[in-house]
């Protein structure tokens, strides 16, 4: 049996901010500085307290003059259900989210920030969080991000096209059927890796899709992040288990190529590590400080 204690702490402000489209949204902004910050997007079925690679950047950023702000999107967990500004519940999660819809919840934290007194927002992702920043930015163009981390900008529609292999066509005609009847179901188990909607599923899973097309290693035009006109750092573990065809190494080398409007562009391979960095938590915060100090 494992014995747990309380083994760590970090002071901040359990937050709530509202979206254009009103829904309430929370967050924990771990403050110290007051002037810069990071805000954290996570992944796919993520929420803003569970990653430990949080807390550890949390502390390094300080260190250097950012507070970390790590918020829920609508796609927080799987199945959740969230309060409204007028008082309802919505049932969200990533099983149910719209991706584009992602644009509401980063504008909200950003506003949120910017009100709180900061002058100076970096825009963070992990895993689909790094879509979703792609997305805000490249569509959006917002003057008060100066700078995107990209951590773990795995490609979904590759991802679910090698797991799947011979059974893709027949998950991508079950989910447009799906579709078509207006049936936003869950797609079957043999189709995802986890509960999954049928719209869901085809916004990562179907080339075309912007979801789909953000970070397609292999044949993918990049038209969003082409468009990005911020730095950029961008990282991934060498020991990467979400991979396809494409290496860790070779896809950083294809964020660096196709960053066409970034003033600077730079990238880490941290030697060992995994999709969520486990055990080198530090030196991929080293990594990212080490950049941020410099822009």
């Amino acid at each position: 049996m494992t014995n747990f204690k309380i083994s760590d702490r970090l002071q901040g402000e359990l937050v709530r901010f509202k979206t254009k489209d009103g829904l309430l949204l929370h967050g924990f902004l771990f403050r110290r500085n007051g002037r810069q910050a990071v805000i954290h997007i996570h992944g796919l079925g993520g929420n803003f307290y569970r990653s430990d690679l949080v807390w550890t950047l949390a502390k390094r950023y300080a260190d250097i003059g950012y507070d970390l702000f790590s918020i829920n999107t609508r796609g927080q967990d799987t199945i959740a259900r969230i309060k409204t500004t007028d008082n309802r519940r919505k049932t969200i999660g990533t099983a149910y989210e719209v991706f584009e819809q992602c644009v509401y919840d980063i504008a909200a934290a950003i506003d949120a920030a910017e009100k709180w007194g900061y002058k100076k927002i970096v825009l963070q992702g992990h895993s689909t969080g790094c879509q979703k920043i792609t997305y805000y930015q490249g569509k959006k163009q917002d003057k008060r991000v100066t700078s995107l981390v990209l951590i773990a900008p795995t490609d979904d529609l590759g991802l679910t096209r090698k797991r799947l292999g011979g059974k893709y066509k027949r998950a991508i005609t079950l989910s447009k059927r799906l579709i078509n009847k207006k049936r936003n179901e869950l797609m079957p188990a043999w189709a995802t890796h986890g509960f999954i909607s049928a719209n869901r599923f085809a916004s990562y899973a179907i080339k075309g899709n912007a979801e789909a097309d953000l970070f397609d290693y292999e044949t993918g035009n990049f038209k969003l992040l082409k468009r990005i006109k911020t730095p950029i750092f961008a990282t991934f573990g060498s020991a990467e288990e979400h991979r396809t065809s494409t290496s860790p190494d070779k896809a950083l080398t294809i964020i660096n190529e196709k960053a066409v409007s970034s003033p600077s562009v730079e990238t880490a391979l941290i030697k060992g590590a995994d999709h969520l960095f486990k055990g080198k938590e530090k030196e991929l915060a080293d990594a990212i400080v080490g950049w941020l100090a410099k822009v």
